[in-house]
Parts: structure tokens; C-alpha cells; sequence
């Protein structure tokens, strides 16, 4: 909830999408997290992009 209410307030705000998607991943939903990689890459976080994409492959890995 904390998350989601840091995006209605900042919703261009990289860290707000990468608490986000911190949230989801250790929830272990990986498809709701995966959004918040492409909005940092958009906002040019690459790096927070690429923890937290690493952060969800962890949590979250892709089922095969």
C-alpha cells in the first residue's frame, strides 16, 4: 500500500517505481513487478532498472 501511494504522489519518480517494484517482487509477483524496470529505463535509471530487474529474478523467477 506504502508503495503505491509513493506512485500517486510522485508518479515520475524512480525511486517510487523501484520501491514498487521491490514491494511486488517479494511478494513474488513478478508480472506487476516487471513494469516498474521499463518505467525506470524510461526515466533513465538503468541502474536502479537493473536491481531491481535482478531483485525479481530472485524473488520472482519466470516459470519455465
Amino acid at each position: 500500500a506504502s508503495a503505491e501511494q509513493a506512485l500517486k504522489l510522485t508518479p515520475d519518480s524512480p525511486e517510487a517505481h523501484h520501491f514498487a517494484g521491490l514491494a511486488r517482487a517479494s511478494l513474488g509477483q513478478r508480472d506487476a513487478a516487471l513494469p516498474h524496470v521499463a518505467r525506470l529505463e524510461q526515466l533513465k535509471r538503468t541502474d536502479l532498472a537493473q536491481q531491481l530487474l535482478d531483485v525479481i529474478n530472485k524473488k520472482a523467477p519466470a516459470k519455465q
